[in-house]
């Protein structure tokens, strides 16, 4: 019996690409051109923009795997803006370790995808078009060490993480203590449970950015065409007075048809004591919103979105082209989304 030939370097290496292209206006339109600063994705308004051009490549051994995304696009521009230049384009750059021979039992290093949330920074993944309060306003990546275990034979599916704090890939000069992370799913039949947390400084050379933060999901598959999901955060900062924020959100998506998909969301932010409103705002976070999504899957790979959202808040927090600021803003959003990566879903 002859022996199997091994695999050579272009049998184990991986390449992809993917582009999500969209255009956007919002009514009232904001004097800035762009959306509301606690939104990180689909902010440009006004003429055709990208949102994420992704580049990814891994190579994959039996026992380890290589993964590499350099990145592109408003969602780059706009969320990794604190980061140093040289890490502003970087999506992943991780090795992951098989720990068993089942490889149940994963250790992955470097910068990868966060833990947290129930929506990514592609599109592609997600119900809607644009991204929730929820997703938009904690972690869409970390670095540092995440020790993973899951099983096809058990529903159950766990984490922990040691992290460079909170959505940070560069490392202080000042490092004085990792944050940690945790996550517990279940899944079982038509159902999915998940609860994901955060404990420790956002910044790890200030431990007063002290967070404890947890997400959970809920998520049901109602039947052939329909899918549920239910999401909750709640966070809490000790060094900051009445420091506590959270979110609820719900979605909804139809998929009766082979092409045609629909989606619709209901959600809220609350964020009294300012602990993650942006700087440049002037009041605190609280908005609620409703959105409906279609899709439309043009070929394999090219998906064709389109989103009308509304959002209210009860202080005028919505630039205006106006000199006056608005309680309320409805915008519309259009997406192209090309996706030639499926092979790096984790």
């Amino acid at each position: 019996m002859n022996a199997q030939p091994s695999a050579s370097f272009l049998d184990r290496f991986q390449a992809g690409v993917y582009l999500e292209t969209y255009w956007a206006c919002d009514f009232p339109r904001s004097s800035s051109g762009r959306r509301a600063p606690f939104l990180v994705s689909h902010t440009d308004l006004g003429g055709v923009r990208v949102n994420v051009l992704s580049v990814q490549a891994a190579y994959v051994q039996p026992r380890w795997e290589v993964r590499t995304a350099l990145m592109a696009g408003s969602y780059s521009d706009q969320n990794l803006a604190a980061e140093p230049l040289a890490l502003r384009r970087i999506m992943e750059a991780s090795l992951k370790m098989y720990l068993n021979r089942r490889k149940t039992l994963q250790a992955i290093t470097g910068i990868f995808p966060s833990h947290i949330g129930a929506e990514t920074a592609r599109g592609w993944d997600c119900f809607t078009l644009t991204r929730s309060f929820q997703a938009e306003n904690s972690p869409y990546y970390e670095s540092g060490i995440r020790v993973q275990w899951h099983s096809t034979q058990n529903p159950w599916s766990g984490a922990f993480l040691l992290l460079n704090g909170w959505q940070r890939s560069r490392i202080e000069s000042r490092f004085r203590m990792p944050a940690v992370g945790y996550s517990i799913a279940f899944q079982k039949e038509s159902w999915f449970w998940a609860s994901h947390g955060f404990l420790g400084p956002a910044d790890p050379s200030n431990p007063q950015t002290f967070r404890l933060f947890n997400n959970f999901i809920l998520g049901k598959h109602i039947s052939e065409a329909w899918d549920g999901l239910l999401v909750a955060d709640v966070g809490w900062a000790p060094y900051v007075d009445g420091g506590v924020w959270w979110s609820p959100c719900g979605m909804v998506r139809w998929r009766g048809l082979s092409k045609w998909a629909l989606a619709f969301r209901m959600e809220g932010y609350s964020d009294p004591a300012r602990v993650i409103t942006p700087s440049s705002m002037t009041f605190p976070l609280s908005v609620a919103g409703i959105s409906l999504n279609a899709d439309w899957n043009l070929a394999p790979g090219i998906l064709w979105r389109a989103e009308w959202r509304a959002m209210a808040a009860p202080q005028k927090i919505f630039e205006n082209s106006e000199p006056k600021a608005s309680h309320v803003v409805a915008g519309f959003t259009t997406a192209l989304i090309i996706d030639f990566s499926q092979t790096f879903q984790r």
